[in-house]
C-alpha cells in the first residue's frame, strides 16, 4: 500500500507512469486496506454482535451472492434497531 501511494500524485490520482490497469489495481488496494482496517477495528472492540453481523454480511455477499445494496440497507436497519434497543434499556 505504501509503495502504491508514494508513486502517485495524491490518493490514486493520475500519474504519467501509471496505465489505466495500474489505476484499477490502486483502487483495489485501497478497498482491501480499508476493509482490513475496519474489520480489525470491529474485532478489537470484542463486540460479538458486530462481529457476527460482519461475518454474516461477508457470507451473504460472497457465498450467497446477495446484492451489496441490500446488505447495506439491512445492516443499517439492524444498527438503528440495536441503537434504539440499547437506549431504551439504559433508561430502565
Amino acid at each position: 500500500m505504501c509503495v502504491v501511494s508514494r508513486t502517485q500524485d495524491g490518493a490514486c490520482g493520475r500519474h504519467i507512469l501509471l496505465s489505466p490497469g495500474q489505476s484499477g489495481m490502486c483502487t483495489g488496494a485501497v478497498i482491501a486496506s480499508v476493509t482490513y482496517e475496519m474489520g480489525c477495528g470491529i474485532i478489537k472492540k470484542k463486540d460479538n454482535v458486530a462481529t457476527i453481523v460482519m461475518i454474516a454480511a461477508f457470507i451473504a455477499a460472497c457465498v450467497l451472492g446477495i446484492n451489496v445494496i441490500y446488505i447495506v440497507i439491512a445492516s443499517g436497519v439492524f444498527g438503528v434497531i440495536r441503537t434504539i434497543w440499547n437506549r431504551r434499556r439504559k433508561r430502565v
